[in-house]
């Protein structure tokens, strides 16, 4: 495994500030995207990459959930989790 920088929005920043995400932390994430760099080139060769994330389609993930790429890419969230300027969202569950 790799590390790579983020870039995250607002909303990820108030939860970085509250400690509700940290360094370290494994999180379920939908639709990051991979901002900056140039060309193809490997991970320890390519510093400026990084890893756009938003805060409705980030979440934390179980401490007991496998790393790399899941079968079911997209996974729930509430409608009341949502926020307004928090990037796309996953799939919405509505009761």
């Amino acid at each position: 495994w790799y590390s790579i920088y983020a870039e995250i929005d607002e909303g990820l920043k108030r939860c970085l500030d509250k400690g509700k995400i940290f360094p370290g932390l494994k999180l379920r994430i939908f639709g990051g995207e991979l901002v900056g760099g140039s060309g193809n080139t490997t991970p320890l060769e390519n510093t400026s990459t990084k890893l756009r994330l938003c805060v409705n389609s980030t979440r934390r993930a179980a401490w007991h959930a496998k790393l790399g790429f899941q079968r079911e890419t997209a996974f729930r969230v509430t409608l009341s989790s949502l926020k307004p300027q928090g990037g796309i969202a996953p799939m919405v569950r509505v009761r």
